[in-house]
């Protein structure tokens, strides 16, 4: 992201962070309430849901929020995001 110099923001736990280096265009958030995390995802240009372990479940509120907001998503292929997923596909949620 340093290299794009686009503002970005990061919502992960602290520990998920661990012995990365944080470009100066990268603000990271955690401990966020559901309001604020709506807030993101509608004023978002673009949703990333980036998992390192293709089991693990997450990002399921994100990516239906970013549908209805008609935001894009990138998402890692994982348990629950090919649920509403396709790749390749436009979809939006009603």
């Amino acid at each position: 992201m340093e290299k794009i110099g686009i503002k970005t923001i990061v919502v992960a736990a602290q520990h998920s962070l661990k012995g990365l280096s944080i470009p100066s265009n990268v603000e990271i958030m955690s401990g966020l309430t559901s309001t604020q995390c709506h807030r993101l995802v509608q004023k978002a240009r673009l949703n990333v849901i980036p998992l390192m372990e293709s089991f693990t479940g997450a990002g399921q509120v994100t990516i239906v929020e970013a549908m209805i907001m008609s935001r894009l998503v990138i998402a890692t292929r994982c348990t629950g995001s090919e649920d509403y997923i396709t790749h390749g596909e436009v979809k939006q949620a009603y």
